[in-house]
């Protein structure tokens, strides 16, 4: 997926969003900041943010019914899963297995992964979501994947660290693996925007913040127009810099479009096992 540009703005309403730029990676804890609210919130503090890792359910999927339509890439989903389990390879072929021989202790630690198969971007075909976390912070992936009719394969959507937060209108946060910066409680990401026409993610932006709360010095209270203790950097390409803040306000008007009343979608997790595969080919 192509790479787009990113115009700094913030949200007046106090939505704090999170995702991804280009500095190193470093060690950060599982569990990213508070998860996204769906409507605006009153302060900062409250502000959207990538949503965290999510909890794992023992319940399956809570998936449309197994059809003649669908089990073709149902059957391709529980296949690349079940090669992960068995190999360590992932559906794409990439990975060294380094070792694995699918052991019961390898399983089960194979285990903490996630899936779920669930249409996410909204062009009425399931897609399988694999949050891979069971590595070093630096390795941890997020994957949306389809399956390709005409060949047969599965294709890669899209690939970003496993802070995805999905929404109705096909719009994807993907928070960093860090929040080194100065944004506090906000935390940065990349945004993507999903283009129908080639049935693919296209990245439209990358934004972090300053959070006056730091106590930093340098905070540029002459940009914080809307008095929020936050200024917003957004960049179309490249990396981040810090040379051009904007306010709450202008960060919600580069937001809008992209994300406009869109909410966020409830994807049902599960644990990476034999059983839960199976039930991705199980009738009703």
């Amino acid at each position: 997926m192509k790479k787009a540009s990113v115009v700094a703005l913030c949200t007046a309403a106090c939505l704090t969003l999170s995702a991804c730029g280009s500095t190193p990676a470093v060690d950060t804890p599982k569990q990213a900041p508070t998860a996204a609210v769906q409507t605006p919130a009153p302060s900062p503090s409250d502000e959207l943010e990538p949503s965290p890792t999510p909890e794992v359910t023992s319940e399956p999927p809570q998936m449309s019914m197994l059809s003649e339509e669908n089990a073709p890439a149902r059957a391709a989903y529980g296949a690349a899963l079940n090669k992960l389990l068995d190999t360590g390879v992932l559906p794409d072929g990439t990975g060294d297995s380094g070792g694995y021989i699918g052991s019961i202790r390898e399983r089960e630690a194979m285990a903490e992964n996630q899936f779920s198969v669930w249409d996410v971007d909204g062009d009425g075909r399931e897609e399988l979501i694999l949050l891979y976390t069971t590595t070093i912070v630096a390795g941890e992936r997020g994957f949306v994947y389809d399956w390709d009719e005409a060949t047969g394969e599965l294709r890669k959507q899209l690939e970003e660290f496993p802070l995805l937060t999905f929404y109705d209108n096909g719009a994807v946060m993907a928070g960093w693996s860090h929040n080194q910066g100065k944004g506090g409680s906000f935390w940065p990401y990349f945004l993507y925007q999903y283009l129908p026409e080639s049935d693919s993610y296209q990245q439209v932006g990358a934004v972090d913040a300053w959070d006056k709360a730091l106590g930093l010095e340098g905070y540029p209270d002459e940009v914080d127009a809307s008095k929020t203790g936050f200024v917003y950097y957004i960049t179309t390409e490249g990396d981040i810099t810090w040379d051009h803040p904007v306010d709450a306000s202008q960060y919600q008007a580069w937001l809008a479009p992209y994300l406009g009343e869109a909410r966020e979608l409830s994807i049902p997790y599960v644990e990476l096992t034999a059983e839960q595969i199976q039930m991705l080919q199980t009738p009703g």
